[in-house]
Parts: structure tokens; C-alpha cells; sequence
């Protein structure tokens, strides 16, 4: 197999084990962490093994170029692992090492990807959801029901908030991230139908949308 497309299937079986496998890998968030107000310890938590997924991947390109060197070239293992040192450390260190900083950093940078390449592959099933637990916003029969003038009045501001925002319930989750999902959550509570019976299931399941 060309070293390239080895370097390639190595760095993608590493990643998607650290996504995959929590016991090894990044730790899933929960509700039970945001209802906790826990999300520091999670993130230094996460710190720690993204970290160790980090040097995980290095070693490994490493090892992949300093073998391939050594059998390729011939000459001094010691001279080759040089090399491959040189050719592994500075380019993986510079271009990915500072690319996963950036993003700690200013976690607000992957939007750009999150909004647009993570809303294609979750609008379809968020949008299941909120319409499974939200009233319909273009429609005022709910509204009208309604005897609680201050309730009523929160419910509209709501309705017209979410409509001027999205327009379209999906969109709704571009505008949720872990860190504000229980504030975006007690905003639409007005608008969520009445008696849902299976509604901590669904907030779980949209909180991993979410992430």
C-alpha cells in the first residue's frame, strides 16, 4: 500500500475510535453534565484525552515514515529516523497541532463547518423534533387558547422571535451550541406542546444533534 494512503487509513481509524468509543476516546455530554453546570470539568477532561489523541496520531505518522524511510532509502536507521522526525514532527505540529489549539482556543471558528456542513447531516432529524414538541409558530389556534395573558404574551414574542430568526423550525439548531442549550431550551419552552410524554427523550436526542 502507497505510504500516503497508509497515513491516511491510520489517521482515520485513530479518529474515529477517539469519536466512537468513550471509554478511550472524547466523553459524550450529557444533560445530566449541563443540568450540573459541569461543562469545565468536561471540557478539561476532554482536554486530557484530546490531547492523548493528539500524540497518538503523531507517534503513528512517525512510526509509518520512519519504517517506510528505513526501507526505502537503506543507509543509517539512525540518519532515516532523523528524517522522519523532521518530516513527521514539524508539519503535524504546525499545520494540525495549531489547527486543534485555534479551535480550543476559539471553539466559534468550526460555526463555519458546524452551521453549514453539520446542519446538512442533522436538519432532516432536528427538525422532526422541534416539530414534535413545538406548536406550530404561523398558526395562532394555540395562542387563542391560551387564558394567561402574561403567558400569552411571552408565547407571541416567542412565536416572532423563532419566525424572524429561522423562518424554518431546523435552523433553530444553528443557533444552539452546548454551552447555551439550556437557555435556547427554557426560551422555546412557551411555544412546546402541551402533555409530551416522552419530552427528556427528545431533549437528549436534540442535544446530540447538538454536539
Amino acid at each position: 500500500m502507497d505510504i500516503s494512503y497508509l497515513s491516511l487509513l491510520i489517521f482515520l481509524i485513530i479518529t474515529i475510535v477517539y469519536y466512537m468509543f468513550p471509554s478511550i476516546g472524547k466523553l459524550p455530554l450529557t444533560m445530566e453534565i449541563l443540568q450540573k453546570n459541569d461543562l469545565e470539568n468536561y471540557y478539561k477532561n476532554n482536554l486530557s484525552r484530546l490531547g492523548l489523541y493528539f500524540l497518538v496520531i503523531v507517534v503513528s505518522q512517525f512510526a509509518i515514515n520512519a519504517i517506510f524511510l528505513i526501507n526505502k532509502c537503506g543507509g543509517s536507521a539512525g540518519t532515516n529516523v532523523g528524517v522522519a522526525a523532521l518530516l513527521t514532527f514539524i508539519p503535524w505540529i504546525l499545520i494540525f497541532g495549531i489547527m486543534m489549539a485555534l479551535l480550543i482556543v476559539y471553539p466559534g471558528l468550526k460555526s463555519a463547518f458546524s452551521d453549514v456542513v453539520g446542519y446538512f447531516i442533522v436538519a432532516g432529524k432536528s427538525n422532526d423534533i422541534l416539530s414534535s414538541i413545538l406548536i406550530d409558530v404561523n398558526v395562532d389556534d394555540e395562542l387563542q387558547k391560551e387564558t394567561d395573558l402574561n403567558k400569552k404574551g411571552t408565547m407571541k414574542k416567542t412565536a416572532e422571535a423563532i419566525l424572524k430568526l429561522c423562518g424554518n423550525k431546523s435552523i433553530l439548531i444553528n443557533q444552539m451550541s452546548p454551552e447555551n442549550f439550556l437557555n435556547v431550551w427554557d426560551i422555546i419552552k412557551p411555544l412546546m406542546k402541551k402533555d409530551i410524554p416522552d419530552l427528556n427523550l427528545k431533549q437528549e436526542e436534540l442535544l446530540k444533534l447538538v454536539v
